[in-house]
């Protein structure tokens, strides 16, 4: 067993609260975009369709992504971080100070994982 840095599920309990993220979220055509944060609250700035752009706001510790297309699912789930750091999938995004603590490229087990993530 490794003791260098936080254990994943110890990790979350000592984060700082993530600060405000700004998104593309959403379905268009060939793809769909969605995420799973503990704010229910998504500040609309513009409204395409089913395409939403616009900020989720701070005040989150985890989030959970799920981009899918007709052939493939990705899921990803983030955690607050210092710098920027920007996900785009298939035209859709999320931008803010966040990093990547796990990322699912198997299309059955990103749909399952998104399923079942809570977020923080």
């Amino acid at each position: 067993m490794s003791r260098r840095g936080p254990r994943r599920r110890d990790a979350g309990a000592r984060s700082t609260p993530g600060g405000i993220l700004e998104a593309r979220i959403g379905s268009a055509p060939d793809a769909s975009f969605r995420v799973k944060h503990s704010r229910e609250e998504f500040e609309l700035e513009e409204k395409h369709g089913a395409e939403w752009v616009g900020t989720i706001p701070g005040g989150w510790h985890r989030i959970g992504v799920l981009g899918t297309t007709k052939d493939r699912a990705r899921f990803w789930e983030i955690e607050p971080a210092e710098g920027e750091s920007v996900l785009h999938f298939e035209g859709f995004y999320l931008r803010g100070g966040f990093r990547i603590v796990e990322t699912v490229s198997v299309t059955p087990r990103a749909r399952e994982a998104f399923r079942h993530f809570r977020a923080k």
